[in-house]
Order: C-alpha cells, then sequence, then structure tokens
C-alpha cells in the first residue's frame, strides 16, 4: 500500500491463515488491519471523492 495514513510505502509478503502483528505503541498495526479490511471489502476509495488514494498491489 502506498499513502494510506502514515505509510508512505509498504507491502506484506508470503502471509499465511494467521499471522502476528507486532510493534511498538502508535507503530501502525491498525493502519495495516484497517488497510486490509478496505482491500478485502473491495472498496473504491476514489470514486468517493475524499481525496484518499491507495495502490494495493498482488504478487
Amino acid at each position: 500500500m502506498a499513502g494510506f495514513r502514515g505509510f508512505g510505502d509498504f507491502s506484506l509478503h508470503d502471509l499465511g491463515r494467521i499471522n502476528l502483528l507486532a510493534g511498538s505503541n502508535n507503530g501502525g498495526r491498525t493502519s495495516v488491519l484497517e488497510a486490509v479490511e478496505l482491500l478485502a471489502s473491495q472498496v473504491d476509495l476514489r470514486a468517493d471523492g475524499s481525496g484518499i488514494h491507495m495502490k494495493f498491489n498482488s504478487h
């Protein structure tokens, strides 16, 4: 993902059925989960005029 919340550029690779996100307070764990939720819901954020732009690359 690029340009979502505090992330300039971020990617996750080789995810399994169960994944653990660990990090410090205010490290972006919730933002990652929200981005995954948006991707799973197939929401087109460009259509709502909010100015939010997300880019997901599937490999």
